[in-house]
Parts: structure tokens; C-alpha cells; sequence
């Protein structure tokens, strides 16, 4: 929304602020201040969390807002996919804006707050697909804590393997950051072999 951005606030949210903070916000991101760049997906989720007023308070445990959202998208079966774009090749760069658009326009519309989030769900998972496709692969691997979420696990290995692709996920290691240490050791191990 460009300068416009306060105007388009969910009411949920503003009514969520103290007196003061919508300012505050706005000031942080003109400057830059606090308001990091981020590729984090629990960032998306937090985003989407608040966005559809499933959670707009301070998350007091990593993954609470996604773990809402999930619990949300889970109520739901109907849904129609949100709008993505990708750009770029390296980074290949996903574009959120006229998801994120649609969701609000779909929000002020009356839609389900469970069948939004289900969308989003849906999206994520056609976006797995997409970026498949572009690099050509045949097996995609699902790792990373937001695949921790059961629904996003689920759909993006169904519409994968609807697709042609093969899905693996983790089955004795963590899905999250408690497999990244396994990965660390895989990765040094497979480098001092090389150098023998």
C-alpha cells in the first residue's frame, strides 16, 4: 500500500495497539529501524497470523501464531489458492503481495477466518510445487520447522506426489532446528572424506 499502509490496517489490529504504537510502526519502518528484511517462514506465518486475527499479541513460544493458524486452516476443507509470483533465479525470490492482497481482500469480504487460512496453507504448498519446477529436480526434501505443521507437511507431499515428484521428510530426526546439528556433522563428515 506504499505510503497508504496505516489506512489499510485491519481493525483487529489497531484495536490491538496501545495508543501510540501504529505510529511507532510506522516510523520503524520508514527508518528501518527494528524492521530486519527476513526469509524466515515463521515470520510469514506470524504475519498471517495477525492478518486474519488469529493471533495478534506477542507470541510467549516459538510457533505459537503458526500453531493457531494451523489449528484455523485444520477447520477448514473448502479453499481456493491465493495469488504468488516468483522472480528472479539466484535466489529465486517468492512474492507475497498479492497473496497477502487477496487474503485481506478476502478478510473484508466475509470469508471464513479457517478457510483463509487453509488458503494459505493450499498457496504454500503450490508454491513448494512451483519451485520444483523450476529447478528442474525430481525429489524435493521437506525440512525446516514450519514443516513441523502436520497440514503444510501433508498437502505439499500430496501435491507433490501428485506431480510427479518424490517427497521426503525427516522420519528419525527432527523436522526443525534439532536436525540441524545432524546435517552439520553429514556435511563435515562428507568434507573430511573428500580432503583423505
Amino acid at each position: 500500500y506504499g505510503n497508504e499502509w496505516v489506512q489499510h490496517v485491519p481493525s483487529h489490529i489497531r484495536e490491538s495497539l496501545i495508543d501510540g504504537q501504529l505510529d511507532t510502526i510506522g516510523q520503524m519502518l520508514a527508518r528501518g529501524i527494528n524492521s530486519p528484511a527476513t526469509s524466515s517462514m515463521g515470520r510469514l506465518f506470524d504475519a498471517v497470523a495477525a492478518l486474519l486475527g488469529i493471533f495478534v499479541r506477542e507470541n510467549t513460544y516459538e510457533g505459537q501464531a503458526a500453531m493457531l493458524l494451523e489449528a484455523a486452516a485444520i477447520r477448514s476443507t473448502e479453499c481456493e489458492p491465493l495469488p504468488f509470483a516468483l522472480a528472479g533465479s539466484d535466489p529465486l525470490i517468492i512474492d507475497w503481495k498479492e497473496a497477502i492482497l487477496e487474503l485481506l481482500r478476502r478478510r473484508s469480504h466475509g470469508a471464513s477466518i479457517g478457510d483463509l487460512a487453509r488458503s494459505f496453507h493450499v498457496t504454500l504448498a503450490d508454491i513448494v510445487v512451483e519451485v520444483a519446477n523450476r529447478y528442474g529436480i525430481s525429489t524435493v526434501v521437506l525440512s525446516g520447522g514450519c514443516f513441523q505443521n502436520g497440514t503444510l507437511l501433508e498437502l505439499c507431499a500430496k501435491r507433490l506426489t501428485d506431480c510427479g515428484f518424490t517427497a521426503c521428510w525427516p522420519q528419525r530426526v527432527p523436522l526443525n532446528d534439532g536436525g540441524l546439528a545432524m546435517g552439520q556433522v553429514q556435511a563435515a563428515m562428507r568434507s573430511m572424506r573428500r580432503k583423505e
